[in-house]
């Protein structure tokens, strides 16, 4: 079930992925550097397994992106790496146990951008999803969005998108979504945006407070010879509440943090030819993480 919520939850956001962070008050700011990294780490604290044991997980990683102008447009390249260590805690199925370990994930993405009363957006991305130590070949996926946003009022933004999905351990999947932005007034709005996020902007200015309904997914390719799932995929599906603030802390750097907690969780694990072959959920799980982002 978690699997099938996740997944409407993360196709209605899916385009929010492309945005460099909340979207500017409406008094606008100076505009952004073209260049920009950016480094994370996140972890969840030990979850209980529905089946016994527990789970937990630690993520880093980093992403680096140049944006430029055309005639019609700006287009940003962007390319990025993660690594999340997964570790078992007397699991009662040895099979959890032998998948704990370092998973990683390469990114590269081209986004455009069209910006107006109608905001045109189209994203393209092409990851690969592995085991450290497997080949970066074999856990290819990728996603593609298209989408318009038309401006209704001052306080209103909506609009719709197709997005396309090729994933590892399932059949494509392309399906409409919708774009919302409501705004009652400087201080505050919701919006899709990493998920459905209200966001206080105190006096209207650039910092700002925010709680969030967050998902996350990833599935992960096993190697040939993987001692549970020879060329299977490890998934794992989850969805975070969140809290936190966000704004800048220096000329150039901007910080973002939360705290919260996993609401739900889901670890599966398929064979080679996509067939399930265990899934477990969790209890609620404390959950936190911190994100710099550079822009020159």
């Amino acid at each position: 079930m978690i699997r099938h919520i996740l997944a409407c939850v993360f196709v209605a956001t899916m385009a929010a992925f492309a945005q460099e962070g909340p979207p500017p008050p409406p008094t606008g700011r100076p505009r952004q550097p073209p260049a920009s990294v950016e480094t994370s780490v996140s972890g969840i604290a030990p979850a209980g397994l529905r089946d016994g044991g527990a789970m937990s997980m630690f993520e880093y990683g980093g992403s680096a992106g140049y944006r430029f102008s055309t005639p019609v447009g700006s287009l940003r390249f962007g390319a990025g790496w993660h690594r999340a260590r997964f570790v078992a805690d007397d699991p009662n199925v040895p099979m959890w146990d032998a998948l704990e370990g370092d998973y990683e994930r390469w990114s590269a993405n081209l986004l455009f951008l069209r910006p107006g009363r109608w905001t045109w957006t189209a994203l393209v991305d092409l990851e690969t999803s592995h085991r450290s130590g497997g080949d970066p070949a074999e856990g290819l996926s990728a996603f593609g969005f298209a989408g318009a946003q038309n401006r209704i009022s001052e306080k209103l933004t909506l609009g719709a998108g197709l997005l396309a999905l090729f994933s590892l351990d399932r059949d494509p999947l392309i399906l409409p979504i919708p774009l919302l932005e409501y705004r009652w007034n400087p201080e505050w709005a919701l919006a899709l945006e990493r998920g459905l996020t209200l966001r206080h902007r105190p006096g209207g200015g650039p910092h700002s407070f925010f709680v969030a309904l967050t998902p996350e997914r990833h599935r992960y390719r096993l190697p040939d010879d993987d001692a549970e799932a020879p060329g299977g995929v490890f998934a794992h599906y989850r969805i975070d509440g969140r809290a936190g603030w966000e704004g800048p802390v220096a000329r150039g750097v901007r910080l973002r943090g939360f705290a919260g907690a996993a609401l739900a969780q889901e670890f599966v694990l398929k064979d080679s030819e996509r067939r399930t072959l265990r899934s477990s959920r969790t209890d609620p799980a404390f959950a936190a993480g911190i994100e710099a982002v550079f822009a020159f």
